[in-house]
């Protein structure tokens, strides 16, 4: 008797332990997408970047990041299941009005923009942020 219920409680363990692991593969609960602008920018340069980011977050956190980047525009309503977006480039970025004001939407309600300047971005990503939040001033954030 006392074997059994070893056993049961081993199998129902393997189960609990297993099964959050099925899901992950399947559907992370930290998906993320990669944001296709306008302007020749680039948008879709340094493939691996976030292929890197994705290994490096699973082996040292407990997050479920998702395995693989998605593509989304900003003028989608799928940009809003999305906690993480990454933008990339080197060059000419633009946003619509409508995109602006979604993506400030997007950041309003908790979204994370993750900004990495391949090169040359950053000159062209400033007067964007600027019609996001036109009312804001981009600042350094120091390290302190």
């Amino acid at each position: 008797m006392r074997r059994t219920l070893i056993l049961l409680l081993v199998g129902l363990l393997g189960i609990a332990i297993g099964s959050p692991k099925v899901r992950a593969q399947e559907e992370p609960t930290v998906p993320v997408a990669r944001i296709k602008y306008d302007g020749g920018g680039d948008w879709y340069s340094d493939e691996q970047s976030l292929v890197e980011l994705f290994a490096f977050a699973r082996q040292h956190t407990l997050l479920d990041v998702a395995r693989k980047e998605e593509v989304v525009e900003l003028t989608t309503d799928k940009l809003f299941t999305y906690p993480y977006l990454y933008l990339t480039g080197h060059g000419n970025v633009t946003f619509s009005a409508a995109e602006a004001d979604r993506l400030r939407r997007y950041l309003l309600q908790g979204g994370f923009l993750h900004i990495d300047d391949n090169y040359g971005l950053e000159e062209h990503i400033r007067p964007e942020l600027e019609k996001v939040f036109p009312d804001k001033k981009l600042v350094e954030v120091p390290f302190d």
